[in-house]
């Protein structure tokens, strides 16, 4: 009953695991007004639901700013993100995205500050409760993203949509409604 196990290579020294530092899909989000520091609510739940959704392996990047009225720092965070994510993990697709003061972040380096050539790696912008017209930020992530970008607002948000319903701007109002879902669904379909 005796038997030998062979593990590792024929000179008899053993396999080294490796694990990649390059996700399938990199998500890049930006949090809103005075949410605490990380991904935010929106941004949380956007990320557990595409991983549930996909089964694919999903990296979540929050983009690290102050989150008040400025989006300067958020956009040279994001900027600086994507760079190193292209440069380092050239086969990963990136999902930028962000909710309220995060949307008008991803719109301002959509449009002003994407490193050349970083367009052909992102996969599918998110944009939910989009600040971006209350900054005079444009509001569309511009031409290349056609086709790859969703822009999620909920009826009466005063923020995306001028309307009169505060509530409907809350983070909470977002899981509710359906619109976080809306946005898995179709970043979905893009990686």
């Amino acid at each position: 009953m005796g038997g030998t196990i062979a593990l590792g290579s024929p000179d008899g020294s053993l396999p080294t695991a490796t694990a990649s530092p390059c996700a399938d899909v990199n998500v890049v989000f930006a949090r809103g007004t005075d949410e605490a520091p990380g991904l935010g609510d929106v941004g949380q739940a956007f990320v557990g639901q595409l991983r549930d959704k996909t089964g694919r392996d999903i990296a979540a990047s929050p983009v690290n700013y102050p989150a008040h009225q400025d989006v300067g720092p958020g956009v040279s965070d994001m900027t600086s993100q994507i760079r190193s994510i292209v440069d380092n993990c050239p086969n990963t697709k990136i999902v930028v995205g962000g909710y309220s003061l995060g949307a008008a972040v991803t719109n301002d380096v959509l449009n002003n500050t994407l490193p050349p050539g970083a367009d052909q790696h992102i996969a599918a912008v998110v944009l939910i409760g989009n600040a971006s017209r209350l900054l005079n930020i444009p509001v569309t992530p511009g031409p290349a993203f056609n086709g790859k970008s969703i822009d999620v607002c909920n009826p009466g948000d005063p923020i995306c949509s001028g309307g009169p319903a505060a509530l409907s701007h809350l983070q909470l109002a977002y899981l509710l409604t359906g619109g976080i879902g809306n946005a898995v669904d179709f970043t979905a379909s893009k990686i």
